[in-house]
């Protein structure tokens, strides 16, 4: 059962003097929130995000990543940490809403891309591939913001991602280098974090990466400038509706709040739901958690196994190495 704390019941969120004073009073190591998670914390309360006071983002070395979301006080089992509208969801309905102009070009040139497709396979193929499409939708929606300086545009200029697949989207630019050497070094780089995946597997799934982005490019007009935003898209989105994604549908879409939370498949602490009468999505703990104890979401769906081809796609996806004692591996595999 979810408990609904009273911060939610009279919808306030916390302001960044009270998270302050909090943070300063119930935390013995460094997990203080630094200006800019403070200014994330104002973002949310601007923006209708209620925020459980007893959690902070916060930029500090003890998370994981650098940055994550701590607990400052004990939390119960179900206890609710966040609830996000939906209408702030960054996802290609809302933002066509916010952004008509730029959802019409969009629609465009989608238009354009499905009459080629057309003309290069059979009718009775159905080819449609627009679903592949949400990382190029999601980045001229995000640059749109930004270069709009709408609400969203605090929250994007946020964003972080340091892995060997987004330094090489970051550094090649189409120019005269060897992209097959570009991607080779970039499978190298990954596998020092997994040193049992095949290099072969590596770079074939560097390699469908980069080709993808780069049909992006072409398709969708977006220029080599906007690869960091695109790269931290890809990161951050998630499919928000597991049954469309069931059947060959794909519904993405970037959860503010959500995404400060890192990933773990040790020991998740944090689910997601959607309230329908909310219409809302709601983060909340499925344990008790400690104070100053890191907050942690599985990015892959509950029940999926980390076989090889998994852990795979989330080093290359998210930038994040699987203990590989948590890796079912191939039987052709051997680490000897």
């Amino acid at each position: 059962m979810i408990y609904v704390p009273p911060f939610l019941q009279v919808a306030t969120a916390l302001s960044t003097t009270s998270l302050w004073a909090a943070s300063s009073s119930t935390t013995t190591t460094d997990i203080t929130p630094k200006t800019m998670d403070l200014a994330f914390h104002d973002w949310c309360s601007a923006c209708s995000i209620a925020v459980n006071p007893k959690v902070t983002v916060a930029t500090t070395s003890q998370s994981v990543a650098g940055r994550g979301v701590f607990a400052l006080e004990p939390l119960d089992e179900g206890e609710v940490i966040a609830v996000i509208p939906y209408s702030r969801i960054l996802t290609s309905d809302t933002a066509a809403h916010y952004f008509p102009e730029e959802a019409q070009l969009i629609q465009k040139k989608k238009k354009k891309r499905r009459k080629r497709s057309w003309n290069l396979f059979s009718k009775t193929n159905n080819v449609d591939c627009d679903d592949d499409y949400w990382p190029a939708e999601l980045t001229l929606y995000a640059a749109a913001a930004l270069e709009q300086d709408h609400s969203w545009s605090l929250w994007i200029q946020q964003w972080q991602r340091d892995d060997p697949m987004h330094s090489f989207l970051l550094s090649y630019e189409g120019s005269c280098k060897n992209v097959n050497e570009e991607i080779s070094q970039t499978a190298q780089q990954l596998r020092q974090q997994m040193p049992r995946l095949s290099d072969v597997k590596l770079e074939a799934a560097v390699a469908i990466r980069y080709n993808r982005w780069q049909q992006h490019q072409q398709d969708m007009g977006i220029t080599s400038d906007l690869s960091e935003l695109y790269s931290m898209v890809t990161s951050r989105a998630i499919c928000l509706d597991e049954d469309d994604k069931k059947d060959g549908k794909t519904n993405s879409g970037i959860i503010p709040f959500y995404d400060m939370i890192n990933h773990s498949l040790e020991q998740p602490n944090v689910k997601l739901e959607y309230d329908d009468e909310q219409e809302s999505f709601v983060l909340y703990v499925n344990r008790k958690v400690a104070p100053e104890e890191e907050l942690f979401l599985l990015y892959t769906q509950a029940g999926d196994i980390m076989d090889e081809t998994n852990a795979l796609w989330t080093l290359v996806q998210w930038g994040i190495p699987t203990p590989e004692e948590q890796v079912v591996w191939d039987e052709d595999n051997d680490p000897l």
